[in-house]
């Protein structure tokens, strides 16, 4: 018994000593942009934010119909000719991540990317 107890008492121990970085909080900071879908290309196709940053997108196509997936960020989203869509979300963590169509949208779809860069 007292085995159990100690090996439970271990396990708790190990579990809170976790070497993972917290998550920043945002900076207060928001940058924002207007993204343009069209055939196939996005405009811009990189973004540069600082770790932290809320970041703003408003995004449009302007020929077809697209997606905007970032899935680092586990964004996903569908424009339709005519609509605006924003996303809003907190840069937290840095590094050099893709973006993409996520509509098949013709030939050029697997060329629809772009770069989003967290310094």
């Amino acid at each position: 018994m007292f085995a159990w107890v100690l090996i439970l008492l271990v396990a708790v121990l190990l579990a809170g000593c976790s070497t993972k970085e917290p998550t920043p909080a945002s900076t207060g900071v928001v940058k924002e942009f207007t993204l343009t879908a069209k055939n196939w290309e996005f405009s811009p196709s990189t973004i540069r934010v600082n770790q932290g940053d809320t970041v703003v997108i408003h995004a449009r196509t302007i020929e077809g119909i697209h997606g905007l997936m970032f899935p680092d960020f586990n964004i996903n989203k569908r424009l339709d000719p005519g609509e605006e869509v924003t996303i809003t979300f907190v840069a937290d963590k840095k590094g050099t991540f893709s973006f993409a169509c996520s509509v098949y949208c013709g030939h050029g779809h697997t060329t629809m990317k772009g770069t989003l860069i967290i310094d």
